[in-house]
C-alpha cells in the first residue's frame, strides 16, 4: 500500500470512529518501515499507532514489527502490555 494511500485510509478511519482499524493501518505502514530499514520512523508511526489505539491485536503487531528492528521498542510495547 502506497503511503498516500496508507493516510488517506487512517484518515477516513479516524473520521468514522474507527481507531482499531486506523491503528492497524498504521501498523501496516510500520512493518514495511521496520522490513525496508526505516527503525526510526518505525518507532516514531508505532507510538502514533498507540495514541489513536492499543488493542491487543495492535499491539501483537507491534511487538511483530518491534522484535524484526528494534529491542528498546520491544519494552516499550510490553510495559504498554
Amino acid at each position: 500500500m502506497s503511503r498516500e494511500v496508507a493516510h488517506r485510509a487512517i484518515a477516513l478511519a479516524k473520521a468514522n470512529g474507527a481507531s482499531e482499524v486506523a491503528a492497524g493501518v498504521m501498523m501496516s505502514d510500520v512493518l514495511a518501515e521496520a522490513l525496508f530499514g526505516d527503525s526510526h520512523q518505525a518507532s516514531k508511526d508505532v507510538d502514533a499507532a498507540l495514541t489513536i489505539g492499543s488493542s491487543r491485536s495492535t499491539l501483537t503487531t507491534q511487538l511483530r514489527v518491534a522484535g524484526a528492528q528494534d529491542t528498546p521498542l520491544i519494552s516499550r510495547i510490553e510495559k504498554t502490555l
